[in-house]
């Protein structure tokens, strides 16, 4: 939730994001999909599990390779450093942009 990535994504409409993607990543504006940010927190990870019946076994965060910002040179530097801090500094690890979840049903 409190990556940079996503808190970009959040300023930008979803309208404008394929666009946005094709021009920073070069990426075919039909391989990008609606975002939806309503589960990428701990808590509410565990609300919705639970009230799906399942209980959280396993919570990470997971750091990124920042290619989004590879348009600059120094901008894409600046990200490699950044997550290089945020993936050996344990309490900056809800900065880092994937989470990876595994679930068990009871």
């Amino acid at each position: 939730m409190w990556d940079y990535g996503t808190q970009v994504a959040r300023l930008i409409p979803n309208r404008l994001h394929a666009r946005v993607v094709r021009i920073v990543e070069g990426r075919a504006e039909e391989d990008t999909f609606p975002t939806a940010y309503r589960t990428n927190t701990r808590g509410a990870v565990e609300q919705l599990a639970s009230a799906a019946g399942l209980r959280v076994e396993s919570f990470e965060y997971l750091s990124q390779y920042p290619n989004y910002l590879m348009f600059n040179g120094f901008v894409f530097f600046l990200g490699m450093c950044f997550e290089k801090l945020i993936s050996h500094v344990h309490w900056l690890r809800f900065l880092r942009g994937w989470i990876l979840v595994t679930l068990r049903k009871p």
